[in-house]
């Protein structure tokens, strides 16, 4: 006798905040779970960002392109897929902001309440009077394509932006970056001045996260704190 398979057809629905296309989704499973806790114990980054696309992939099916996805939207769709799966409460520690207490007080978010904010962000870019170049928002593609090691650092942050130009427009030509190496694109980021590249990178800046705005009594001093809580990091258990 065969055993009956659970929990085989999508139950929830969200809206992914940059397309507002709405899918629907189930939760993840226990063998997806496992892949999931494997990815967090191994200290990987790489690993993590890879189970979680996994993850939803399998969890969303077809109706997305995962690697095509800007990084908040992943955030957030696996942030709404963890609330079904294992609960909508996370555990973290938060040290108090207050002046003079360095109390660490464990609370309880609700995973359900995350939002991400998306401001008007002209993603063409005037670097001078005669170039301009079209930039997408980063991809965890685009993240797990850089070495852990160069990641957080200077060299990291201009891979990623090298990565995120998607068009090059002169007077004479629209260069599509798809046909370009990615030395091409590192010299040409490296022949911009300080004030040109500051333009490209601030842009960066603005980039949603998911985001949970929470408060809570300091346990030592037991003034509020009023906290904002981002980054999968933070949802990912």
């Amino acid at each position: 006798m065969a055993l009956p398979k659970l929990n085989q057809n999508p139950l929830y629905e969200l809206e992914i905040p940059s397309t507002k296309q709405k899918i629907r989704y189930r939760p993840y499973l226990v063998k997806e779970e496992k892949v999931l806790m494997l990815a967090l114990e191994s200290n990987s980054a790489s690993n993590q960002i890879q189970a979680v696309l996994d993850t939803i992939q399998v969890c969303v099916g077809d109706s997305i392109k995962v690697n095509d996805l800007p990084t908040f939207d992943i955030d957030y769709i696996f942030t709404k897929i963890r609330t079904k799966s294992v609960g909508e409460i996370a555990k973290l520690k938060y040290t108090c902001q207050h002046n003079e207490c360095n109390a660490t007080t464990d609370i309880e978010v609700n995973l359900d309440s995350v939002i991400v904010n998306i401001p008007e962000i002209n993603k063409e870019i005037q670097v001078t009077d005669d170039i301009k170049v079209i930039i997408d928002f980063p991809t965890y593609k685009v993240m797990n394509s850089i070495p852990e090691a160069v990641r957080e650092t200077s060299a990291g942050l201009i891979d990623v932006i090298a990565a995120c130009i998607k068009q090059i427009h002169t007077e004479d030509e629209v260069i599509l970056t798809e046909d370009c190496t990615q030395v091409e694109l590192t010299d040409f980021i490296d022949s911009m001045t300080g004030d040109q590249f500051k333009k490209i990178s601030d842009v960066f800046e603005q980039i949603p996260q998911v985001t949970i705005n929470h408060k809570f009594a300091c346990i030592g001093c037991a003034k509020e704190n009023s906290i904002e809580v981002k980054g999968l990091e933070n949802f990912f258990g």
